[in-house]
């Protein structure tokens, strides 16, 4: 079955080998980029193994486990096969090697074979999920700590655990204005603090919860990336499906985003009418916050609408306003607002209603 991938897929493919081959570059002392030769052919092996071990035996491991792969290390030509369980080497001279050359080359510590190197430096076909569960493998060893599934992105401010805001580190303006600035925040834990992550560019900045700020290296030293001259942002790459949350996060943007984030904070309640002459009735919503000591909500705000009615009952909708930002801040983050117009005039409409019916009443009387 052919997989067919995007263009967009297909760079992220590629940067993730890249980073493989800088990570394992770093770690083994050198670079297989472009010296490993596959050898599916007695044709292919170089005379300098004739002299000790025959065509034969070539072709009988050929021809039992596939393709052998010809490469150098310490100025001497090694051929090499996957068994399965089992690494299998020869070199020149004839002599045969299982986990020696995992040692040498300081992979053994990782948990690697060498056919990862062979997957790494030659297979150019490489899927995308099979790049990035060796980006996560490699790091994993050598942090010393998995991040799988321990990331959360940040796109909003009221996303931000509490704890960063109660502690004063970090205030929600703060927040907003740096998502506005440099996109995404990243949440994780690491030993007994909770800490935030961004990506500025040129610099990585942390923030734990306790409100202390890190923008130098202290976390590339920590978790020993900076000796393989990667960044945090490369583990936010590999660690975090950045596709995927985005799916979701339109997904979310679509469906009722205002209503649901208002309603978190506010109770959205009808709060009566006026009549202003002329057939005119003027509806007034009001929001209440649930907590007015949490500085997300700390003001009420409201929605005024506009009707005019024809005797005895028929409304007709003219405008209405929705809350100010300046008392309801989260008016400035909330996107489209077409699901909270629509809530709104729902409510708008059953105080009209409801005003109506005592002007009918008071008429009778």
């Amino acid at each position: 079955m052919k997989i067919l991938i995007k263009e967009s897929q297909y760079v992220h493919i590629l940067e993730n080998l890249e980073k493989n081959k800088k990570f394992l570059t770093n770690v083994m002392g050198m670079d297989f980029t472009g010296k490993i030769k596959q050898v599916t052919s007695t044709y292919d092996v170089p005379m300098e193994f004739d002299n000790n071990i025959s065509p034969s035996v070539i072709k009988s491991h050929l021809n039992s486990d596939g393709p052998m792969y010809l490469f150098e290390l310490d100025d001497k030509k090694f051929l090499y096969q996957d068994k399965g369980h089992i690494d299998f080497f020869i070199d020149q001279n004839g002599f045969y090697y299982n986990d020696e050359i995992a040692r040498v080359l300081g992979i053994d510590i990782m948990g690697l074979r060498f056919s990862d190197i062979i997957d790494m430096y030659f297979n150019e076909e490489e899927t995308l999920n099979e790049s990035t569960d060796k980006n996560k493998k490699f790091l994993t060893n050598h942090m010393g700590i998995d991040f799988t599934g321990k990331i959360k992105q940040i796109t909003s401010a009221y996303n931000v655990p509490y704890n960063f805001y109660r502690n004063g580190g970090i205030s929600l303006n703060h927040a907003m204005s740096y998502l506005n600035a440099f996109g995404p925040m990243y949440f994780f834990e690491l030993g007994d603090y909770e800490y935030l992550y961004q990506d500025r560019g040129n610099k990585d900045w942390f923030i734990d919860e306790r409100g202390v700020k890190y923008i130098k290296d202290e976390f590339s030293e920590r978790l020993g990336l900076d000796v393989l001259g990667l960044r945090f942002s490369d583990i936010i790459n590999m660690y975090f499906n950045e596709e995927e949350t985005l799916n979701e996060s339109l997904i979310s943007e679509e469906t009722n985003k205002s209503v649901r984030l208002l309603t978190k904070y506010y109770d959205i309640e009808g709060d009566g009418a006026s009549y202003r002459g002329d057939n005119k009735i003027q509806t007034l919503v009001t929001f209440f916050p649930k907590d007015y000591d949490n500085e997300m909500s700390d003001h009420a705000g409201s929605s005024i609408c506009n009707w005019e009615f024809e005797p005895p009952s028929d409304l007709i909708f003219k405008f209405m306003t929705l809350p100010n930002p300046s008392f309801i801040p989260l008016m400035d983050y909330v996107g489209e607002t077409e699901d909270l117009e629509g809530y709104l005039e729902g409510i708008h409409r059953k105080e009209a209603e409801k005003f109506l019916v005592k002007i009918k009443k008071g008429s009778r009387s």
